[in-house]
């Protein structure tokens, strides 16, 4: 355990987007012949994108789909470690950091409609609208009037997005905000086209026929809960730099068909947690072992609405229950780091280290709570419930659905069971079932993860501040509150990760209003001949650098 700790820490500068938003890369079989020349890559996804509407989707699933179809205004290459220009060819910022003017390049979308700087205003402006209720919508605060158009106080035309002609864009922002090209980046800023909003209504962006596509492939067809076929796109504008013709992704949820599919080389590359399993790829001619801690948390996500949920000293007893080592070697094959943070070690403030692996706000937590059940006791007794941790049954939902992830969920039902003496009534749902039952509340406790959209620590906190709604959980506090808007308005990363810490704390510690339980390290086995993948976390590129065009030689 120590010698993998000190890799971990070696690894942590260099961060893991293929497992999470470009997912794996599975070989041409059962999608026909390949022709000898053709340069294809399959994929898979662990479910299928809940939406492909940029205005309205949450998931990675969606994330990744959107990345390889739609056109951002610029994207992270995480070959260089910067950000580079996509639909935007070159902008420009204000000296005072205020106003970003951008260029869209000449593009067009699949239909042959040439993309316009109106398109880019129009997804902006959508996502902003109170009635499309973008889950995200938090990432257009930033701009002019953002916070009071998205709650409905000001109409969206005063929004401070501009359109000065066809090829130009103008953002104005309230602050200057250090990590705006980051948030520009986000699906609330992709291109949308309101004629196509309008022909389809709620059908938009449900299929491959109503959503529209402008980025370097084409969503071909679409068959639900089995596979997404993609072809390169002819008249994206970067096509000559894209080497893949052909992608099959498909939905495969089950890790053992994976990890066969890996050995019997029908895959090109997978994620491997299980040691025995890891065991089997030891020809370094064939595979190429890739050891990284993500960028992302795994964490309980908490419905205060609920009746036991609302107390504090409820919350902080299930989270201080938790041990968070023990299941991560009994349940995980030891593979993962016990989260004492929301915020992981791999993301920094500004250059700054903001959490390290010795260090989180939830060790303060851990440490005076010693007896949860007492905890929790005198939670019920703050309820006014006359009711015994024996009585309370709490119902903990998570999206796994096959036999690891049950395991995981009896052992969590048993460990709480032993700790508190309250029941755990465990559901595990496919993921489809498991947002629905977020969206209505249906939940006490929900396992959910987030991995970072871009390298600052605001990305993960204010997924909780009560002005983001990310998740309607319906905690909020107001000095936490108080603490994002200031960092918000600073442009210093000293102050910026002072005040943030203390919002952490605040979350995790104070109100434990979500419960963090492991940051995952990914062991990951590439195929030799799968060149250009990149191993940046933060990488927003997509599928189109990769090459595997010497598959078979």
């Amino acid at each position: 355990r120590k010698t993998v700790m000190k890799k971990i820490c070696k690894v942590f500068a260099v961060l893991m987007i293929a497992f999470i938003s470009v997912v794996s890369f599975v070989s041409c079989s059962g999608n026909g012949s390949a022709k000898s020349n053709e340069v294809y890559l399959n994929t898979f996804m662990t479910a299928q994108p809940n939406t492909l509407d940029p205005s309205k989707g949450t998931d990675m699933y969606g994330n990744t789909v959107l990345l390889n179809i739609v056109e951002p205004l610029v994207r992270y290459d995480g070959r260089v470690s910067s950000i580079v220009p996509a639909g935007a060819s070159e902008w420009t910022v204000s000296p005072d950091g205020l106003v970003y003017t951008f260029k869209i390049r000449d593009m067009q979308w699949a239909d042959g409609q040439k993309v316009t700087s109106s398109d880019y205003a129009y997804g902006i402006r959508r996502s902003a609208t109170p009635a499309t209720a973008c889950p995200y919508a938090n990432f257009i605060y930033p701009l002019v009037n953002g916070e009071q158009v998205v709650k409905g106080e000001k109409p969206v035309e005063e929004l401070g997005v501009t359109t000065p002609d066809d090829s130009t864009l103008v953002l104005a922002l309230n602050v200057a905000t250090p990590y705006f090209l980051d948030t520009a980046m986000q699906r609330t800023y992709f291109p949308q086209r309101k004629d196509w909003v309008e022909k389809y209504g709620d059908t938009y962006a449900t299929s491959p026929e109503t959503s529209p596509m402008c980025g370097p492939f084409i969503l071909k067809d679409w068959t639900v809960n089995s596979v997404m076929n993609f072809v390169r796109n002819p008249n994206y504008w970067n096509v000559a730099n894209v080497k893949i013709e052909r992608v099959k992704c498909s939905v495969i949820n089950d890790t053992i068909a994976v990890y066969n599919s890996l050995l019997a080389g029908e895959l090109d590359f997978a994620s491997v947690s299980d040691p025995k399993w890891q065991a089997k790829f030891t020809d370094s001619s064939k595979w190429t072992h890739i050891e990284i801690a993500n960028a992302d948390t795994v964490y309980w996500m908490i419905n205060t609405k609920t009746k036991y949920m609302g107390n504090a000293k409820i919350r902080r007893a299930i989270s201080a229950a938790l041990n968070r080592e023990e299941i991560i070697n009994t349940c995980r094959d030891g593979i993962g780091l016990p989260a004492y943070w929301f915020t992981p070690p791999a993301i920094t403030c500004q250059g700054l280290t903001f959490n390290t692996i010795e260090t989180g706000s939830l060790r303060k937590l851990v440490a005076e709570v010693t007896d949860p059940r007492a905890l929790f006791a005198e939670g019920l007794k703050e309820l006014g419930l006359n009711e015994k941790p024996e009585d309370v049954v709490i119902k903990w939902i998570a999206s796994g659905v096959d036999q690891k992830s049950r395991t995981e969920s009896e052992y969590i039902q048993q460990m709480m069971k032993e700790k508190i003496g309250c029941t755990f009534d465990v559901y595990n749902k496919d993921w489809n079932e498991f947002i629905n039952m977020i969206k209505t509340g249906d939940y006490d406790l929900a396992v959910l993860a987030w991995s970072a959209d871009f390298n600052d620590p605001c990305n993960f906190l204010e997924t909780c501040w009560s002005k983001a709604a990310t998740y309607p959980t319906g905690w909020v506090n107001t000095e936490f509150d108080s603490l994002i808007e200031k960092a918000q308005k600073s442009t210093i990363a000293q102050e910026r990760a002072d005040l943030l810490m203390k919002a952490e704390n605040i979350l995790i510690n104070t109100d434990a209003a979500i419960i963090p339980f492991t940051t995952r390290v990914s062991h990951s086995y590439r195929a030799s001949y799968v060149k250009n993948a990149s191993t940046n976390f933060f990488d927003w590129m997509g599928w189109q650098p990769i090459d595997t065009s010497s598959r078979g030689k």
